[in-house]
């Protein structure tokens, strides 16, 4: 039975790997979330699966004694375990990272699941945002318009020659929402406060906090969307979100898109919203290579 794990800053999450040597689809079976400080539960979902793992894939993004934790949980198992990084290559998709290896696997398999669930056409960019302990922002597009972009943005860093498809670029990072909140809350003497709700124009602290956290990870977005529009300007965005901060951003993020029409001459990005890309990510290079 084959495993696959994504160690968070937060929190680890993980699944059972299935997929048909025809189709080479990926699905991913009780799939499970939870913190460290639990890691009791991890040990039961492992008890609890019909079969004992034989494979183990993961990445880890975690501090080390977290990373330890969950090897120990997977001791008692005759199952080999194998971390992944970010320089581990995909057969359509070239990293255009400087350094590969420095890139966090997160971000690498999160963009690598995205596109497994929802391919971009040619023409068409795909923008990956997950909102975690950090906010990442990510972005994948053709050869031809990676290209492009780097003879105008970076002649001194012209893509390689390779022969695959698509392109990731990089993207950006900024705190997570509540890293945010966190940062105010430890750093600040009188902004102690708990959530408000969304304004344009707060009247009290906690929705004036509240809604500069959520037009400060809206407007990075929209602004990654405007560069990801302006480069492939044919087809909407394919923009996929992820993160368990998402409960607390898609209300704002779909307020902006409901406005895109009025205030950008660009067509609205298509928004999807996915669980566990990361999972599924590794799952899709796991049969890439099997």
């Amino acid at each position: 039975m084959k495993i696959v794990l994504d160690l968070g800053n937060t929190r680890l999450k993980a699944a059972v790997l299935i997929g048909t040597d025809r189709s080479r689809r990926v699905r991913l079976h009780a799939p499970m979330a939870t913190t460290y400080k639990q890691i009791e539960r991890f040990e039961q979902w492992l008890q609890r699966l019909p079969q004992p793992p034989s494979e183990v894939w993961g990445i880890n993004v975690a501090k080390k004694h977290k990373m330890q934790a969950v090897i120990k949980a997977l001791s008692p198992y005759p199952c080999t375990l194998r971390w992944l990084g970010a320089d581990v290559e995909h057969p359509e998709i070239h990293n255009a990272y400087d350094d590969p290896g420095q890139l966090g696997p997160d971000r690498w398999f999160g963009v690598l699941g995205a596109f497994a669930l929802h391919p971009p056409a040619p023409e068409q960019a795909l923008l990956y945002c997950s909102f975690g302990t950090a906010t990442t922002i990510d972005l994948v597009v053709s050869r031809q318009k990676a290209i492009h972009y780097l003879q105008n943005q970076a002649p001194h860093r012209p893509l390689p020659l390779v022969a695959k498809p698509q392109v990731f670029l990089g993207g950006v990072i900024l705190p997570g929402p509540q890293l945010m909140h966190e940062s105010l809350t430890l750093h600040t003497a009188r902004l102690n406060t708990g959530l408000g709700s969304l304004a344009e124009f707060a009247r009290n602290t906690p929705s004036a906090i509240s809604s500069g956290i959520l037009q400060a990870q809206t407007g990075a977005l929209i602004q990654q969307c405007l560069h990801a529009q302006a480069l492939c300007p044919e087809l909407p965005i394919q923009l996929v979100c992820t993160g368990g901060g998402w409960v607390f951003v898609k209300l704002a993020l779909q307020q902006s898109l409901d406005s895109w029409s009025r205030v950008y001459p660009y067509p609205q990005p298509n928004l999807q919203f996915t669980e566990h890309a990361v999972l599924r990510g590794l799952g899709t290079l796991y049969f890439a290579n099997d």
